[in-house]
């Protein structure tokens, strides 16, 4: 399952995890401040912009490389 690094009232956040929904994509969200900090983000994905993407260890990308490999990532999950 896709974990989406997420913040509160990030519009890019809500419009991918709409995005990866429309697409039948499983997710767990990752709320900053209440399930992790900015310094566990960067340790996990070396980024610290937001939405950041994830499946189990491995860093997936950004916002941007979701939506550009949306078919790829299915084929991972």
């Amino acid at each position: 399952m896709i974990t989406v690094w997420s913040l509160d009232n990030c519009p890019a956040c809500q419009q991918v995890k709409f995005f990866l929904e429309e697409a039948g994509v499983p997710f767990q969200e990752k709320r900053y401040g209440f399930d992790y900090t900015m310094k566990e983000l960067r340790e996990a994905t070396g980024q610290s912009g937001l939405p950041q993407f994830s499946l189990g260890d491995k860093y997936l990308g950004d916002y941007q490389y979701v939506v550009d490999n949306i078919e790829k990532i299915k084929e991972m999950i």
